[in-house]
């Protein structure tokens, strides 16, 4: 148990990095953090909280709710379907956010790719797509945004 405990340490403090040097956050950035309920995804939201970033997430409503009350009920989103697509859009009048933190696969992953906004930053953080050789539409692209492949084990 403490060897499964110290190496998921490692994997949010790679992630952190990751978010810092790769991702380049910037104060007001706005960040969507799939599935903000797993234990990365409650490391990642207690860090942008305390940057300011404006939030979005996905899953378990109700616990993220309750542990962390400041993100506003309008932006947390369903990961099992592509539904939060609409909720960035909408609360951002269709600019997306700058920085994804992704664990989706297939055509979620497609999709959280169409939330980005100009000149935005996507961590990929899952393995799915990288395994199965899924290929990324090179029309997103051309909204000057950029991708990265995270390894965290």
């Amino acid at each position: 148990m403490q060897r499964q405990y110290s190496v998921y340490i490692v994997h949010c403090i790679y992630c952190i990095a990751a978010l810092y040097i790769n991702a380049g956050m910037q104060k007001d950035d706005r960040i969507l953090i799939h599935a903000g309920s797993c234990g990365i995804g409650q490391a990642v939201i207690n860090l942008a909280l305390r940057e300011g970033y404006e939030i979005f997430t996905t899953e378990r409503r109700r616990f993220l709710k309750g542990t962390f009350p400041s993100i506003n009920d309008n932006h947390i989103g369903n990961s099992r379907d592509t539904s939060f697509e609409n909720i960035i859009l909408q609360r951002t009048n269709g600019a997306g956010v700058d920085i994804i933190l992704n664990s989706l696969a297939d055509d979620k992953l497609q999709v959280s790719l169409c939330c980005l906004a100009h000149k935005g930053r996507f961590l990929e953080i899952g393995k799915f797509d990288f395994t199965e050789n899924n290929q990324l539409s090179t029309k997103i692209f051309v909204k000057d945004i950029s991708f990265h492949g995270i390894m965290l084990d």
